[in-house]
Parts: C-alpha cells; sequence; structure tokens
C-alpha cells in the first residue's frame, strides 16, 4: 500500500496502553504530552499515522514506557 503525504513515524515511537496506541510529542514548556494516535499503513521499519499529531511536531522515540502525560523533557538531536 502507498500514500502520498503521509505523516510517518518510526515504530518506536508509538506506545500501546490498553491495547490503544499513543504517541508522546515534546510540548510547550518541554513537557511531555501523551497523545492517542489512529494508525494507517504499517512498515519495516515506519507507520502512517492518521490522526494525533500534526507534521513539524517534536515526538519522543525513547523512554517513553517512563514517561507520563506532563513529565519534563529534554529533547536530545
Amino acid at each position: 500500500e502507498e500514500a502520498e503525504n503521509a505523516v510517518v513515524v518510526p515504530l518506536n515511537a508509538i506506545t500501546y496502553r490498553d491495547r490503544t496506541p499513543y504517541i508522546f510529542v515534546v510540548g510547550e514548556d518541554n513537557k511531555a504530552e501523551q497523545r492517542q494516535v489512529n494508525l494507517g499503513i504499517k512498515g519495516l521499519a515506519k507507520q502512517q499515522v492518521l490522526s494525533g499529531i500534526e507534521p513539524g511536531e517534536t515526538i519522543i522515540t525513547q523512554g517513553q514506557n517512563r514517561l507520563a502525560n506532563g513529565t519534563p523533557v529534554q529533547a536530545l538531536n
């Protein structure tokens, strides 16, 4: 399957809680913001996100199992 102009994230950015997919985004004041997402096409290393995040937002790809909504985070490049 293919989708043009798709928002995609690495598979390790997606966490599941009670079988519901979430992605943590770096929000205001550098705090983790947990967002429920709707997923689309899955590839070998990335997955399409249909809704829940916007292009250009900074997502968290490591350490999500230790995060809660509002936890202070520091973005690393």
